[in-house]
């Protein structure tokens, strides 16, 4: 009976897949020059990655294309009057 290998080679894409997503909302976050969290960054960086291959992508020409005219879509005293309550 042969067995299938395609499992764990998936499980190490997936893994790599996170940590080149995690990478890209790390130096997307670093050059924003706002105070917002990761989590924002990692979901910027999947919706501008959404439908790519990126085991085919060069990171460091992706990294320059996803920070090149990026603003976040709100600023950061809208993020901190959401997620910060008033100070009584």
């Amino acid at each position: 009976m042969a067995r299938s290998t395609s499992a764990p080679k998936n499980n190490e894409n997936a893994a790599e897949t996170e940590r080149i997503i995690d990478r890209l909302a790390e130096e997307l976050r670093a050059s924003g020059g706002v105070d917002l969290p990761h989590s924002y960054f990692v979901e910027e960086v999947r919706l501008r990655l959404a439908g790519r291959d990126l085991s085919a992508l060069d990171t460091d020409q992706t990294v320059k294309t996803l920070i090149r005219g990026w603003k976040p879509k709100a600023a950061p005293s809208v993020f901190n009057a959401w997620a910060m309550p008033e100070q009584v």
